[in-house]
């Protein structure tokens, strides 16, 4: 049993700093990337931004998106984002089961 209590202190800390870094649950995302972590448009203008939740393995991929201020960039729930009036706002891919984020500044421009 002095063997067995050591072996469990180092399993719970290695699980400890690993789930500091990536969430370790059955079924929720590890990590979500953006293909873009900053974005130029101008007024009007539009770009799609692409959202890999990582493990592939991982049973839900639905994200849902968001934007800080969609007065200056407005975001679908496919990530097209587009520009509205100048100014920057923050657009958010976030796991649907509440795992993960990412995020893109958007930085909208006058034509």
């Amino acid at each position: 049993m002095v063997a067995i209590v050591p072996a469990l202190l180092v399993t719970i800390v290695l699980l400890a700093l690993v789930g500091s870094q990536d969430r370790l649950s059955f079924g929720s995302p590890v990590r979500i990337v953006l293909n873009k972590g900053r974005a130029l448009l101008p007024v009007g203008g539009s770009e799609k931004l692409v959202a890999q939740v990582t493990p592939v393995s991982t049973a839900e991929q639905t994200v849902t998106w968001f934007s800080s201020d969609p007065l200056v960039a407005s975001v679908s729930s496919q990530g097209t984002i587009c520009g509205n009036a100048p100014g920057v706002a923050y657009v958010v891919a976030a796991a649907r089961n509440g795992g993960r984020n990412a995020i893109c500044e958007v930085t909208v421009q006058s034509l």
